[in-house]
């Protein structure tokens, strides 16, 4: 009998364990964003113009 309740025990743990994971993950905050979630590029560096990408970053194209 004693098993069996510790089992059971164990059981409810775990189940509260993944409920608390559940909730810590569910609830998200951004701490770091690149631009904004627009569909819109040109707030970025050389929107758009792509031939003055190598003039500007030099050691970053081969």
């Amino acid at each position: 009998m004693k098993k069996k309740n510790l089992k059971v025990e164990a059981g409810s743990f775990v189940f509260c364990l993944l409920c608390i994971q559940l909730f810590v993950f569910s609830v998200t905050v951004s701490l770091w964003q690149i631009g904004t979630a627009d569909q819109d590029y040109t707030e970025f560096a050389i929107a758009g113009d792509y031939a003055t990408y190598p003039g500007t970053f030099p050691s970053d194209v081969d």
